[in-house]
């Protein structure tokens, strides 16, 4: 939705400023910062240059800031007597917090771990309003609401997941801020979820098992262990399909990958039911195109059974439309 501003020379006072500071500065941290002082001289000299940005609000001072606190500060400071301001109309504390995020994002002014802080906040504003299922639903919501990359929110999210003792490590130049996205994508998360890779036949299934059983035994649930499996290989359509079965009765889930010669210079293959030939993709032998298409609908089903806690595994027609 879009939102009208009026532009005026308020007096500082008036204003208030918000609970928390979109940046997660503390005012001792803004005043110790030697760009602080610079910034104090800059308002001295020539007042506010930028707009800062409130809205009117019901009780206490007549406006509450959304963006511009270090500017406000240095007014306060300087004993400025009116400072410009984009006034909107009444919001909400989330409102204000996505706003200052997206204004931010688009300077490109906030560090990192800043970005990262102010985004916490405003997922637990949703979390808290009860607009978030899950975090497919919370990297959607923030999309739309901000200017920030789909990518960029999903590295600021690992990032958030740190206590803030490693973020200061970071925020202090100690630790680079890819670094420590990294370690989460690629160890916390794989650790969170770890993969059996069942790549030979059938008969090895009880060493499979075993290693289901020994991931249990250490504290993982079914529901976050996956068998890693590759078909339309040597193996046949019915033998995936036992070992494809022996996942259901153990209720983990199954992750599948479609092979492809590495001299397999083109793919086109096309989900569905429409049948294709190895003239758009790389069938094996062992298999036909209706095979493919029937196994990946196999793990699909079977995956949404097993997660729903489906009788037995078995997959209910209808169940795809709840939410997992």
């Amino acid at each position: 939705m879009s939102q009208k501003y009026e532009l005026k020379r308020i007096p500082p006072e008036e204003i208030d400023f918000a609970d928390n500071n979109p940046r997660g500065e503390k005012p001792a941290e803004i005043e110790a910062d030697p760009t602080f002082e610079q910034l104090k001289e800059s308002v001295w000299k020539y007042g506010v240059l930028v707009p800062i940005v409130v809205h009117r609000q019901k009780s206490g001072k007549t406006f509450r800031l959304i963006d511009g606190e270090r500017r406000l500060r240095a007014a306060l400071s300087t004993k400025v007597a009116l400072i410009p301001a984009h006034i909107a109309t009444n919001e909400s504390d989330l409102d204000d917090l996505v706003k200052a995020f997206h204004i931010h994002m688009l300077r490109k002014q906030w560090k990192p771990v800043a970005q990262a802080k102010a985004l916490k906040r405003i997922i637990d504003a949703l979390e808290a309003k009860g607009e978030l299922a899950n975090v497919d639903d919370a990297l959607e919501e923030l999309r739309m609401q901000t200017a920030c990359s789909p990518t960029r929110l999903k590295s600021l999210r690992r990032a958030i997941k740190f206590p803030e003792a490693v973020l200061k490590v970071v925020d202090d130049g100690k630790l680079n801020f890819s670094y420590l996205v990294q370690i989460e994508e690629s160890f916390v998360e794989a650790l969170q979820h770890p993969r059996i890779a069942w790549d030979g036949p059938y008969e090895n299934w009880a060493k499979v098992r075993d290693c289901v059983d020994m991931l249990k035994e250490v504290g993982y649930g079914r529901k976050d262990i996956f068998i890693f499996m590759v078909f339309d290989h040597y193996l046949s359509y019915e033998e995936m399909k036992a070992k494809l079965d022996a996942c259901r009765r153990w209720k983990v889930r199954v992750i599948d990958c479609r092979y492809r010669p590495l001299d397999q210079t083109f793919d086109n293959y096309i989900p569905g039911s429409k049948p294709q030939t190895s003239a758009d993709y790389y069938i094996h032998p062992n298999w036909t195109d209706g095979q493919v298409r029937r196994f990946r609908q196999c793990v699909r089903r079977q995956n949404i059974a097993i997660l729903l806690d489906l009788p037995n595994g078995r997959y209910l027609s209808g169940c795809e439309t709840r939410k997992i």
